[in-house]
């Protein structure tokens, strides 16, 4: 049996309560990753009827913890919303790929206007025939990914002002740091062998500088000794 969607959320689980910042020229988000989206950006609510209002704490509860294979849950979404089957199919292949590479996406405009969709921009990258998707959700409270859409159009962006690349992804830490992040494992690991580095230097230059001002300290004590032991002598002439 194979547990693809499963293996999937416990990849994205990784990065929850994550908080990310992408950047281009003129546009900036600050994100939240919450593990609780994955199945909605891939398509798992199809499972139900009516998904409209199903949150994603009640599709874990269903899919993740009954431990619901891939075989079900396509049967489920054939059975309730059988036109979704292909995009579920597609969605669930994809996202990961496109998140693993999204510092190579460029930004844009939702410009649909017959959609019931929330998201402002897109993030986009191409396969093949098809356009990749990401929907971002810019509000007055939070930033937020929405929706995973795979297209052979432009039809959701169709004269956009903006079409940037985005030119950084980073992690904001705790102590408002901001690091640079990757979705992929490989560039992670190099951002964070660099970031060492980077860190390594800076201590070394560090001790550097403590090293000299010690000596320099000392200097100014051999100084004053030998001023004193001069002074010392003239009082005895």
């Amino acid at each position: 049996m194979s547990h693809k969607v499963n293996d999937l959320y416990n990849w994205f689980s990784q990065f929850n309560d994550r908080t990310v910042k992408i950047k281009s020229d003129n546009l900036n988000f600050e994100i939240v990753l919450n593990k609780r989206s994955l199945l909605h950006l891939i398509g798992v609510h199809y499972i139900f009827k009516n998904p409209k209002f199903l949150r994603g704490s009640d599709l874990i509860k269903e899919v993740i913890n009954k431990g619901y294979d891939d075989k079900k849950i396509i049967g489920l979404i054939a059975k309730n919303n059988p036109h979704m089957v292909r995009s579920f199919k597609v969605r669930a292949k994809n996202l990961k790929p496109f998140l693993e590479n999204l510092e190579n996406a460029r930004l844009v405009e939702m410009t649909k206007s017959n959609t019931k969709l929330k998201s402002n921009y897109l993030a986009m990258q191409s396969k093949d025939k098809d356009l990749l998707l990401l929907g971002l959700v810019r509000n007055d409270y939070e930033d937020y990914f929405e929706t995973f859409i795979i297209e052979n159009s432009d039809s959701y962006f169709k004269n956009t002002t903006i079409n940037e690349p985005v030119k950084s992804i980073t992690e904001i830490l705790d102590d408002g740091t901001e690091v640079p992040f990757s979705f992929s494992e490989e560039k992670q690991k190099y951002y964070q062998l660099e970031n060492n580095q980077t860190i390594n230097k800076k201590k070394s230059f560090r001790d550097e500088m403590i090293s000299w001002q010690e000596k320099a300290n000392d200097s100014n004590k051999i100084d004053i000794n030998i001023n004193k032991k001069d002074l010392d002598q003239g009082r005895d002439l």
